[in-house]
């Protein structure tokens, strides 16, 4: 799994609560967009530089990408009165996906993960973190990059499409996980196909198996697996029923996501088994393939024995060996390791040893 760690920073030695980004070096200027909307209409109001006054009414939605301004967390922060804790939990892109029920609000950290051609051309997978928070009538979403993750979501409130307006926040809220998971499944559809090519490419005779790439790939799965885990919990707390977060009916859409997260598990599991199935068929691969050659090695010297045993005998140079003197002695030399050899041929051939 590629992960920037260039200029990550270090909290250690910081006291709680500390408001500190830790992650790696961004570029891109942070952005704040305030959107606020009912059933009739759907406002944005860009609040990058500062917080416009919350308006009354309706459902407030704070989308804020990038985490590297401390000053712009914070400052949504105290707009919504969130604790420095939270916070500091917001600006840690290091920690694992995890889901926290505070008395004000539902807090979930989410990995939002992608699958991209790396410098080499292979296919790497890039993570995200993703926070969002549920309040009465307010979901606040903070991603790492500047991707256009919610983008989607935006354009359905402004132009009115679905129901999303004439709901809560909580509606909004399981909207925005539910994006994340299927974002998550596009990087896992590109992975799959990667390890059905080389499946492909396994059982043809006339190409070498690659078992680097094999290894690169089960690495892969294997970080994915980290970064997913983790949303059995998540989305296990979200299935009860509770009237502050979560209403009884939006449990439905809540059940949706179970499955989809379970599915991501269960499919990064069946990948990390065909790789690992890869592997064991690879190295039986290699391994018969050294012992056709040693097969053949060893037929070729079983048969040089006895041509070696004629060659030696004959040519111990006695007085006394008739067969030195004979004129054809030489001719039958080789006649005799000749049919030696050719015996064996035959004799191994009907065997089946090589």
């Amino acid at each position: 799994m590629v992960e920037e760690s260039k200029g990550r920073e270090s909290a250690v030695g910081l006291p709680p609560g500390t408001l500190r980004y830790i992650g790696p070096q961004k570029t891109f200027r942070p952005s704040a967009e305030l959107v606020h909307y009912s059933e009739g209409k759907a406002t944005v109001l860009d609040a990058t530089d500062a917080c416009p006054p919350l308006p009354a009414g309706g459902v407030l939605w704070m989308r804020v990408r990038g985490l590297h301004d401390e000053g712009l967390v914070k400052r949504v922060g105290e707009a919504f009165s969130l604790s420095p804790m939270l916070l500091e939990d917001v600006l840690n892109t290091g920690q694992r996906s995890k889901i926290e029920e505070h008395d004000e609000c539902l807090f979930i950290v989410l990995k939002s993960l992608s699958y991209e051609p790396g410098p080499t051309g292979k296919g790497e997978v890039r993570e995200e973190q993703v926070s969002l928070v549920l309040g009465d009538n307010y979901v606040l979403s903070f991603s790492e990059g500047e991707n256009g993750l919610f983008e989607p979501i935006l354009q359905r409130l402004i132009k009115g499409r679905g129901r999303a307006r004439g709901l809560e926040a909580d509606y909004l809220f399981l909207m925005l996980v539910d994006t994340a998971i299927d974002h998550t499944f596009l990087a896992l559809t590109r992975l799959g196909d990667e390890i059905e090519d080389m499946e492909e490419q396994l059982i043809e005779e006339n190409l070498r198996p690659d078992l680097a790439g094999i290894y690169r790939l089960r690495r892969t799965v294997l970080a994915m697996s980290r970064s997913l885990w983790p949303l059995r919990e998540i989305v296990s707390i979200l299935r009860k029923p509770d009237p502050t977060f979560i209403r009884e009916k939006n449990l439905v859409f809540v059940r949706d996501i179970y499955d989809q997260g379970m599915q991501a598990v269960e499919t990064l599991e069946a990948f990390r088994q065909a790789l690992t199935d890869m592997i064991e068929i690879t190295m039986s691969s290699v391994t018969m393939r050294t012992n056709e050659v040693m097969k053949l090695l060893t037929t070729v010297a079983t048969i040089f024995i006895p041509l070696t045993f004629i060659t030696g005998l004959y040519g111990m140079n006695f007085r006394h060996m008739p067969e030195l003197g004979w004129r054809y002695g030489y001719h039958a030399a080789l006649a005799l390791m000749a049919l030696v050899a050719g015996g064996m041929i035959l004799y191994f051939k009907r065997k089946d040893w090589f």
